[in-house]
């Protein structure tokens, strides 16, 4: 169009739209049709609001994992000391991305010491967590693997749960951002206990 007032719509939100801009733009949105200069087009659209109760396509949440913090404990020195094969072993004990050798990222030199990197074969000696989300659920195979590797016959890795932090991890689809959904499930939450009270409130009533 040779209006400049007309122009392509592709985010739903200034969110979206601020995220592609930092991305340089590498994310042009969701193209439904391409007109050429001096086509239109003429349509009626009928919005329909639902929840994901109800269908999946009204569910802005691809994936939502809500789990406590583990406290991972490493007996580095007796795991260090162990044949690269056997560490190896303790890493594939778990799915892929789950643990995994020691990495530049990972690294915090001390205070005192004049390097700020590992060679890759000291980085092989330590074994880390690399996601700790999924963890807990592979510990007691780690657990057992590490034990009868160990020569005390105690566990080399070993983790419990932390009872006061926790892992909230949240994947949209794109429709809303994170932050706006889980405040509208805050919301919706309170909402719902808000009705429960005045139920029991009305029940109460009706018993006195």
């Amino acid at each position: 169009s040779g209006d400049p007032d007309v122009q392509p719509v592709n985010f739903s939100t200034n969110f979206e739209k601020e995220i592609a801009k930092s991305n340089n733009f590498k994310d042009k949105g969701i193209t439904i049709v391409k007109l050429g200069k001096g086509q239109k087009i003429k349509l009626s659209c009928l919005a329909k609001l639902g929840i994901g109760k109800e269908h999946a396509k009204w569910t802005p949440v691809a994936r939502s994992v809500f789990r406590p913090q583990p406290i991972i404990n490493f007996d580095h020195q007796a795991i260090s000391a162990l044949h690269q094969r056997q560490r190896l072993k303790i890493i594939q004990c778990a799915p892929k991305g789950v643990l995994g050798f020691l990495s530049d990222e990972d690294y915090i030199p001390p205070p005192d010491s004049p390097g700020t990197h590992l060679s890759r074969i000291e980085q092989q000696k330590y074994i880390v967590v690399k996601n700790e989300a999924a963890i807990l659920d592979y510990i007691e195979d780690v657990t057992i693997l590490t034990r009868a590797l160990s020569s005390t016959g105690k566990p080399l890795i070993h983790a419990t749960v932390s009872e006061t932090n926790f892992i909230f991890d949240v994947e949209a689809v794109g429709s809303m951002p994170v932050d706006e959904i889980i405040l509208c499930a805050i919301y919706a939450i309170k909402s719902k206990c808000e009705e429960l009270k005045g139920e029991l409130g009305a029940i109460e009533e009706d018993v006195n």
